[in-house]
């Protein structure tokens, strides 16, 4: 007897397995911060990559960063644009060139994000917060890109498949917050996550998008922004801008809006379940004599008691159950 997980999201109930490379050939992209570390080698792959049409770069000064370089390389492929995220008029200028220069895209990249500098450091305490901080991490890592963004929706309509991806952080996460500290910057990317999800809503409540929207957790990369505290991650777990890069462009790739996706194995889907659509999807068994429906989560016996508990997945596991009956 051979036994499948398949984990359901949302009421309708059919299987739908994830496929690669989702994109039509000849795609552009577009590649938000993009003069250095994951931005940078998110360009040059795409450069080299024959199914894209079109790279569009931006960054505070291009002219001073390799991207200057690149286009001598890639003068009919790639696309440079100045854009100061903290300035209103600057996103307005960069928007208005892009949309001016292009008729669609098909992938809006925001990876540009800012933790510390020589005069601003990470909060250890609530004290130590200022209005200059976190002034400094919601204009870049929260407010800049989704302004962006909503001026460059126009060119992914009548796009028969586009991503927004966001690139996020793991401290974004309130459920996963254990530790505190570094405030500004948690809270930015809590921000930026629940824009995301807010854009994503929108989005699929009109008929003029095909668009999945994401945010995506790059892990600890060896980047000048992760450099002052990587020095005692484990080198497995601390990537290359290019090992990273080559991870989420298979997430982005495989990314398709599904009410189910069927695994092999439990634990080869359970993880891409929970940060898709975490308490709002369930577990079906298939391959038993029963019909075996479960929750999306462990037993959390950390918070038995505490009337802390979410129900909804459990409420969804029965209904389906009484579904299928």
């Amino acid at each position: 007897m051979h036994c499948y997980s398949c984990f359901f999201v949302g009421s309708n109930v059919y299987i739908e397995t994830m496929t690669l490379n989702s994109f039509k050939d000849q795609y552009s992209v577009f590649v938000q911060g993009a003069s250095k570390g994951i931005g940078l080698a998110f360009v040059r792959e795409y450069l080299e990559d024959k199914k894209i049409k079109k790279v569009i770069a931006s960054s505070r000064q291009p002219e001073c960063s390799v991207l200057a370089e690149l286009i001598n390389q890639y003068p009919d492929k790639l696309e440079i644009y100045a854009l100061d995220l903290e300035s209103q008029s600057s996103i307005d200028d960069c928007a208005e060139q892009i949309i001016n220069s292009n008729s669609s895209l098909d992938l809006i990249l925001n990876v540009a994000g800012f933790l510390h500098s020589n005069s601003i450091k990470p909060e250890k305490r609530i004290s130590d917060l200022n209005l200059a901080n976190l002034s400094k991490n919601f204009s870049i890592n929260t407010f800049g890109p989704i302004l962006l963004t909503s001026k460059l929706l126009p060119l992914l309509k009548g796009s028969p498949y586009s991503v927004i991806a966001n690139l996020s952080a793991k401290v974004g996460s309130i459920e996963d917050n254990k530790s505190g500290g570094w405030h500004s910057y948690r809270a930015s990317k809590a921000a930026q996550n629940m824009l995301t999800k807010n854009l994503a809503i929108e989005l699929s409540m009109s008929n003029k998008f095909s668009t999945l929207c994401v945010s995506l957790h790059p892990g600890t990369v060896d980047t000048d922004l992760s450099k002052p505290f990587s020095r005692n991650t484990d080198k497995d777990n601390l990537f290359t801008p290019e090992e990273c890069v080559d991870n989420l462009i298979k997430v982005i790739n495989n990314l398709k809006e599904a009410d189910a996706y069927l695994g092999m194995y439990h634990d080869q889907v359970l993880p891409v379940l929970k940060a898709l659509s975490f308490g709002t999807s369930i577990n079906i068994t298939l391959g038993v004599p029963i019909i075996r429906t479960s929750v999306d989560h462990g037993v959390a016996l950390d918070i038995a008691g505490t009337d802390k508990s979410d129900t909804s997945s459990l409420s969804l596991a029965i209904k389906t159950a009484k579904k299928l009956i």
